[in-house]
């Protein structure tokens, strides 16, 4: 009998990835899209902890393109991303604003993503990425998913990037009354 991992709430997912790329460097709009869309990867069964902390490497441009694609959905060639399914929740986003199945092509799948929020996979032709408006849902329907069980590795990764977002503990604001001090009877 394997262990099982713990599971986490959407939500958790979202604020850690969240609290990450904001500590990783990025603005509070992009940490706030990756957020959202770590948020989306696991609710439709990818491991989108992993996808997202992937992206907030120095120099990574997945979320970027992510962003320019869900406010300026058009037929287009994409960049290669190692992390080429973390451009997903952008799409989605792109098809909902066109009211439109909008189709999303890669090197090992192509996916569909309809207006409804219905997602489809179908196996790739081994195509250079692309996103194109238009098309029909072929392949497996994914199934919607209420919690997600990312690695231990990727968790402990996204926390260190979290607590760079915290101020740290002074003298300075301990005197001015920030903390419990020495008496914590609450």
């Amino acid at each position: 009998m394997g262990i099982s991992r713990m599971t986490y709430a959407l939500g958790e997912i979202e604020t850690l990835c969240r609290k990450a790329a904001r500590g990783a460097g990025h603005s509070w709009g992009v940490a706030e899209e990756a957020g959202r869309a770590a948020r989306w990867l696991c609710a439709h069964g990818f491991k989108g902890a992993e996808l997202i902390h992937s992206c907030l490497a120095p120099g990574d441009e997945a979320l970027g393109v992510g962003v320019k694609l869900a406010d300026f959905p058009c037929d287009q060639a994409l960049p290669r991303i190692a992390a080429f399914e973390a451009l997903l929740p952008f799409a989605a986003i792109a098809a909902q604003r066109l009211g439109k199945t909008c189709t999303l092509s890669g090197p090992m799948a192509c996916y569909a993503l309809a207006a409804d929020g219905s997602v489809w996979r179908a196996p790739s032709m081994g195509s250079a990425p692309s996103f194109q408006c238009g098309g029909t849902p072929t392949g497996e329907r994914l199934i919607r998913q209420s919690r997600a069980a990312p690695d231990p590795e990727t968790l402990a990764a996204l926390r260190r990037l979290e607590l760079r977002t915290y101020a740290p503990a002074t003298e300075a604001s301990r005197i001015a009354g920030a903390g419990a001090g020495l008496s914590d009877n609450d």
